[in-house]
């Protein structure tokens, strides 16, 4: 049996309609020749510190409805990170399920041009790679496949037959930004005055000037667009800035990181739920029926492969501002330090509701 495995591209897939991502799952496994398919998304919130317009839990329903047989969500402290270290993530937990045969890294442009330049850097790395900035991500995913020695067989798949869609202007702060802000300050308020400064220095990514200049702000009440200002630089994207205040609200500390990195990040496996053959009829009519069998045994290999635990939430929403979604596998397994980091997960998920109500 075969299992092939792609990384979600919210870009990408987000500009392909139904019948298109359908299509574009069944291509995966006619190129790979896979029996199954497996895919790495995000959670709630992307790699660039954005949220999803649609909840993850909704989104790997629909990839499961589409084609996919198995969807693994990477943790929050994991995608909320420089992009090589989310490509890292991404690798090293379909490494560690040590069932996956080959990686399908999505690409943009012609498929010649793009197979060239990427399997010579991929032979080749040399400290700067010229690549335009529609591929860079493929670029890290293939850096990360050699950096951790795997043994999947990559092979980068051009979608230039489908539109791209357009990245949102990082140049105008948006609603988004100050939401985050709102909620930090709510966050630094609950905060005794003479642990603030402490708190926010141990959070992944800050360090003392970042800190002083987000508690001046704090202590005047000033509105985003002064922080932004002062904050976001060439060196600091609007991307980065997000990216730290979820990491200050979610309470993700760099030693919390650093302890991570020594496991190449991929500590557990977290799956979603398995949908029935109804739920996919109903929904897409022009869907073939396909045995729900082959994502249980695709589930059953991964756990039984996996390095690293595999546990299973069974997603029921939001109730009373706590996460009311029930691990249903693999929880014992898992010790106090993995435990600690679910947990991140839980307040993850309940930031994203508040925010999206707001």
């Amino acid at each position: 049996m075969k299992i092939a495995a792609f990384i979600e591209e919210p870009e990408i897939l987000s500009g392909l309609s139904c019948e298109e991502e359908v299509n574009l799952y069944q291509r995966m496994k006619q190129e790979s020749k896979a029996d199954a398919l497996i895919a790495v998304i995000c959670g709630n919130f992307r790699q660039d510190g954005s949220w999803m317009q649609e909840a993850h839990d909704n989104r790997a329903k629909h990839l499961q409805k589409k084609g996919v047989d198995l969807v693994v969500e990477l943790p929050v402290y994991c995608t909320l990170n420089t992009f090589d270290t989310y490509a890292f993530s991404a690798i090293s937990t379909l490494e560690k399920l040590n069932c996956v045969d080959e990686l399908l890294i999505l690409c943009r442009g012609e498929e010649e041009r793009i197979r060239k330049e990427i399997t010579q850097f991929l032979f080749k790395e040399p400290e700067n790679v010229a690549c335009d900035d529609i591929n860079s991500h493929a670029v890290e995913f293939g850096k990360a496949v050699k950096r951790l020695y795997s043994t999947m067989k990559v092979r980068f798949l051009s979608l230039n037959l489908f539109n791209r869609q357009e990245k949102p202007d990082e140049n105008q702060l948006s609603s988004f930004e100050i939401r985050l802000w709102q909620e930090l300050k709510k966050k630094l308020g609950e905060i005794e005055e003479q642990k603030r400064k402490q708190y926010l220095n141990e959070i992944s990514g800050g360090y003392a000037p970042m800190t002083e200049k987000i508690l001046e702000a704090y202590q005047n009440d000033a509105e985003m667009k002064v922080l932004d200002e002062c904050l976001v630089t060439k060196k600091r994207s609007r991307g980065a800035l997000r990216r730290y205040f979820l990491r200050a609200l979610l309470g993700i500390r760099q030693v919390e990181i650093s302890i991570c990195g020594l496991y190449s990040y991929a500590l557990y496996v977290n799956v979603a739920e398995s949908i029935s053959e109804k739920e996919i009829k109903q929904e897409y009519e022009f869907q073939e029926v396909r045995g729900m069998q082959m994502s249980d045994i695709v589930f059953n290999l991964a756990k039984k492969s996996s390095w690293i635990p595999v546990i299973v939430k069974n997603h029921s929403g939001i109730t009373n501002g706590s996460a009311a979604g029930k691990y249903t596998e693999g929880m014992e397994q898992l010790d106090e330090s993995r435990n600690m980091l679910l947990s991140i997960e839980d307040r993850a998920e309940v930031l994203y509701k508040r925010l999206v109500e707001l």
